[in-house]
Formats: C-alpha cells, structure tokens, sequence
C-alpha cells in the first residue's frame, strides 16, 4: 500500500498516540437500526461488540449487518434474529451469549434515523476539521531543539545549516537512505569513514581544523564537537550581549555552508580541499551582513582561562543535554574529546598512564581521576608556594640582619670620627 491510501490507513495508529481509540471516536445513537452495524460500530456498552463479544463474532454468517436486522423494530426488544454459522455450545461462547442478552435488554428500536455523536472537540458533531486538528497534534510534536534562523547571512546560507541540523543533505549516507547509491561511500574529504551529516562536519579531520582555526579567530577555547547539534547551539552559553552571539552565529552558519561548498566543488569540478582557503572564505566572506563587525565577536567567550572544576561542570552538563535528545556516543569517544582539551604539558603523561590502567575507562570514572590529580597538582602547588614564601621570608630576614649589621657599623664609625675630633 502506497501514496495516499497508505497516510490514509496510518491515521488510527497516529490517534493511537492521543489515546484516541478508532473504534470509540464515533457512537451512535439507536432509533430505527437501519444505519448502525450491529457489531462494527460502537452503540451500546464501552465499546463494539466486535471486541467484546469476539467468539460470537466468529459464529456471526453476516458480521457486517446492521441492528435492524438483529433486533425486532417498533417495540420493546422482547426477540432476536440471530444467524450462527453453527448453535452456540461452548461454555465460553454461552456466557458470552448471556452477557449480550443482558446487555440488550434496555434497548429499543424507534422511529426516525440513527443518530451520531462523536468523542472529539467535545461539541457532540462530527467535522473534518476537527479529526485533522488530532492528525496534526499526533504527527506536529514540537522538537526539542528547534533551528534559529539567522538574518545576517543569506537565506541560501542558513538552509545549509537548517538541512544539517535535520540531517536532509545529500550525503552519501542519506542518499542510501533512499536507495540511491554512488560510487564510493567514503568522505570526500578525508577518505576514512562514511559519508554523513555528523562525520561531514564534526568528524572529518579537515573539517575539524576548519572549526579549529574558525574558533581560535573569534577567540572561543575548549570547544566540545559531538554533534551538529553542539555548534549550532553554542552560542547560547556566551555570556555576552545579543549582538556579539548573533554575530559567531553568523560566522558558524557561514562556515557550515563553506564546508558543504568545499565539498561539492571537490565532487563535481575536482577543487583541492585546502583549509586555509576554506577559513579565509568564512572570514572575509562577502556573505555575512554589513551589520557584521568582528570587533562583536573577540573575546564573546568569558570563560578564558576557566578552572578545570569549571570545564568538567560544563562537560557534564553537556553530557546530559545529549542524553535528553538522545544522541549517543560511547565512553571512548566521551573520554577523549574531554581529554583533548586538558593542558597538554601537565597532562600528557598522567593521560597516557591512566587509559594504561583503566583500559574500558567510562567517564564517571575518568572524571573522578581528573578531579583527583587537579586537588593532588593543587597540593603541590600549594606545598611550593609555602616553601616558596618560607625562603622569601628568610631571606627577607637576612637582608634585614645585614642591614641592622652595616646600620651598627656606621654608628660605630661615626662615633669614632666624632671621639677623635673632640681629642684634636
């Protein structure tokens, strides 16, 4: 089933997820029987008789016949015109039987046309519009993360980014996707790993210096790069004004659109892939707006020379922002790309000596080594600090004896002059 009979035949189960059953959206009201199923639709009890009666469906010739020809009309129900496949005999099937019985005993067929009432909007009358504004609740949830739009660079630009964030570009692992297959599926760029939205730009190791040298430029240090998510909402920690995020937004959207450009240009005209020719197309790009003044961007970031207490904090909080639009990564890759950013010359060598012993290292445990070494380097440091004050002091309190010694000294001397002035 295919086209519109298929988003026709979905429609119960998109209902389905507003707790809206089906079957139950539409009861109708018994008068002369002619326009109600007798076990299809829903008229009587908490719902069809198809589903609560369902061994006597079994046994019904005509399951699709209506209550008129089921009950007597014009009175009270006092008989029944059944059609079994075969008598009733199963102790199942009798207690089935019964329960109908009773359950048909207060009805009654009467004059005029059936009527309907229906369970959505809560005004009892049935509407088009009403069963396309729960289509629409089911299908429209609203994202968690939705894209900000930029209008300091062009809108061409911006889709770029917006397709992304969405994962619709055409990259070799979405065009799979739709059974559309290319020669290689490699990345163009780099040769290494599938082509996709998330390896395309914040994977690939030339992607990776373009972003290193777009953030060294505006001046951003220790940038996390998961996700495609990760840039596009990083601007939202600066603690800085309007202006200056809108403009390293601009500059983000503007190199996701460089990259993409780089790449189609290395597809279709065989353009070498270079990354300086890639950041000094963003930087003095002609995309961004007259409003853009890179003065708004430098020092955008207030968390230069941030503690590393201050840069697990920020980690963490990432952690858990992934988790809640669930994008996974394995603890290999959470425990390097925080690795990355330590201080090179302090951590190198307790890095390296640290994944030697914990080899499946996840990053709680990494985490609670890091802050173990940082309070071990603060002892230290502490400890030469102290030591370095204690030789200050002393050597302060020589200096101050050597000056009391030549004070004393030059008493003496001038005592001296004056005793022997007074014998002359």
């Amino acid at each position: 089933m295919t086209g519109t009979w298929k988003q026709i035949a979905s429609i119960p189960s998109l209902l389905g997820t507003l707790n809206l059953d089906p079957y139950k959206m539409i009861k109708g009201n018994l008068r002369d029987g002619t326009g109600i199923h007798f076990s299809l639709d829903w008229w009587i009890s908490d719902d069809v008789l198809q589903r609560k009666f369902p061994l006597l469906f079994d046994l019904e010739k005509n399951k699709a016949c209506f209550v008129s020809a089921r009950l007597h009309s014009g009175q009270l129900i006092i008989g029944f015109n059944w059609g079994w496949h075969r008598a009733i005999s199963a102790v199942n099937e009798q207690q089935q039987f019964a329960e109908l019985l009773i359950l048909l005993s207060g009805s009654a067929i009467t004059a005029g046309a059936d009527l309907w009432a229906t369970q959505i909007g809560g005004s009892g009358f049935f509407s088009v519009g009403s069963v396309k504004k729960c289509i629409v609740e089911a299908t429209c949830a609203v994202p968690e993360e939705v894209y900000d739009w930029c209008n300091w660079v062009p809108r061409k630009v911006s889709i770029v980014a917006w397709l992304a964030f969405l994962d619709r570009l055409p990259t070799v692992e979405a065009l799979a996707r739709r059974n559309i297959f290319v020669d290689t599926p490699f990345c163009r760029l780099c040769d290494n790993n599938v082509e996709s939205v998330e390896h395309l730009f914040t994977g690939c190791p030339i992607a990776m210096e373009v972003w290193q040298a777009v953030f060294s430029w505006c001046q951003v240090p220790n940038v996390f790069i998961f996700h495609v998510w990760n840039l596009l909402r990083y601007h939202k920690i600066a603690k800085t004004s309007a202006r200056a995020k809108k403009a390293f937004y601009a500059v983000v959207v503007t190199t996701f659109w460089s990259l993409w450009k780089a790449r189609n240009d290395l597809i279709h005209n065989q353009t070498a892939v270079v990354v300086r020719n890639i950041f000094e197309e963003v930087i003095q790009s002609d995309l961004l707006s007259p409003d853009f003044h890179q003065s708004d961007i430098h020092q955008i970031f207030c968390i230069n020379g941030e503690s590393t207490d201050e840069l697990i904090q920020r980690y963490v909080k990432l952690y858990w922002e992934m988790v809640r639009l669930k994008i996974t990564k394995t603890n290999e890759e959470w425990v390097n790309k925080l690795a990355n950013v330590l201080p090179g010359d302090s951590w190198r060598t307790f890095l390296s000596d640290l994944k030697k012993i914990y080899f499946n290292l996840n990053l709680s445990v990494f985490i609670e080594k890091i802050k173990e070494r940082e309070l071990e380097l603060q002892k230290n440091s502490n400890a030469e600090t102290d030591e370095a004050k204690c030789k200050s002091e002393e050597i302060v309190r020589e200096v101050e004896e050597q000056v009391k010694e030549i004070s004393a000294i030059k008493v003496e001397t001038k005592a001296e002059a004056i005793c022997n002035q007074g014998r002359r």
